[in-house]
């Protein structure tokens, strides 16, 4: 597209540079050496001298090609510079908002506390006992946004270890953890809540004995996943377990 858009520039120059070198003083030597021939008298001195006009034309010539094709050359430079910037600046836009998209809406924050209703923050429990884990969300954007809850076992994944061991779910924890088993809890019905903008929001309060059973002796450290389009990874939070 460009050699077409400049073939007709190009040929237009090539005859004006033609006309440029054509060195004068040629004409006047084929005059004279016509006039000579004419008058009988030899030629030959003309014929030479018309011989070195003609390599200096084309010398020059030359030159003005070479000089042409180097002012072709930094115009095509500049125009692909500008369609680079330009595509840049377009990619950087698109980047811009693909990354605002995948943006998490939320952050999710975990801490351990006395029980569902008092919460009272706690960080040591004795066996038997039972550990509440509450959940919080901030809704990190400008604008309100809907939440559906409903079975935590459904939205929420956890990873708990003990002494750094990972601890197993129990066997009811792990079949209402499986989409395909029909064990998983029907009790809990969707619902929206409504998380607001630039705001932190309590949206549940777990048991961990419901996840993992009665928990033995030792130092635990847990992180929470929120399901909501994709995982959203809360904190870690440690806690004790005396006998």
């Amino acid at each position: 597209m460009v050699l077409l858009r400049w073939r007709r520039p190009v040929h237009l120059l090539m005859r004006f540079s033609r006309a440029c070198v054509r060195l004068p003083g040629r004409s006047k030597t084929f005059d004279r050496a016509a006039a000579a021939a004419t008058a009988g008298r030899s030629s030959a001195s003309y014929i030479e001298v018309d011989g070195i006009l003609e390599v200096m034309e084309k010398i020059m010539f030359t030159r003005v090609i070479l000089l042409l094709v180097a002012l072709m050359s930094v115009a095509v430079a500049g125009t692909n510079s500008q369609q680079t910037a330009a595509g840049s600046t377009q990619n950087g836009a698109q980047a811009n908002e693909v990354n605002e998209k995948q943006k998490p809406k939320f952050t999710v924050e975990i801490s351990t506390v006395s029980d569902q209703l008092v919460r009272t923050p706690k960080s040591g429990y004795r066996a038997g006992e039972g550990v509440f884990i509450q959940l919080d969300l901030t809704n990190t954007t400008t604008e309100d946004q809907p939440l559906i809850m409903g079975d935590p076992f459904r939205h929420l994944r956890l990873k708990l270890t003990r002494d750094g061991k990972r601890v197993a779910f129990t066997k009811d924890a792990q079949a209402r953890l499986d989409p395909k088993s029909e064990e998983r809890s029907v009790s809990h019905s969707n619902m929206a809540i409504t998380l607001k903008a630039a705001s932190r929001t309590t949206v549940e309060v777990i048991e961990l004995n419901d996840w993992y059973g009665v928990l033995e002796p030792g130092s635990y450290e847990l992180t929470v996943w929120r399901i909501w389009r994709h995982g959203h990874k809360s904190n870690t939070v440690s806690f004790e377990i005396v006998p």
